[in-house]
């Protein structure tokens, strides 16, 4: 989005919220949701779940004293941590 662009977004928020303060907030949202939209576009492409499991996983298995199984993926991992995270 160019200048011109946020500068238009913002005079038409302004109209329609007198508060400054919620003008600020409405931004905000916009930028998260155009920042999931980006993530969520960029992982389209990626086979996440077959992916290995990253050293976060593999820790959080090992805290919960569970066995980590060997060459495991991400998928894997994160179905085993929701399954087991209730008996914490």
């Amino acid at each position: 989005m160019e200048i011109e662009e946020y500068k238009e977004l913002v005079n038409k928020l302004k109209k329609e919220f007198k508060d400054k303060d919620i003008v600020i907030a409405v931004l905000q949202e916009i930028g998260k949701d155009r920042r999931v939209g980006i993530i969520n576009k960029e992982k389209q492409g990626k086979d996440w779940k077959n992916e290995p499991a990253t050293p976060k996983q593999l820790a959080m298995l090992e805290k919960m004293g569970l066995k980590v199984p060997e060459n495991c993926t991400k998928f894997e991992v994160s179905k085993i941590i929701k399954e087991n995270k209730k008996y914490l």
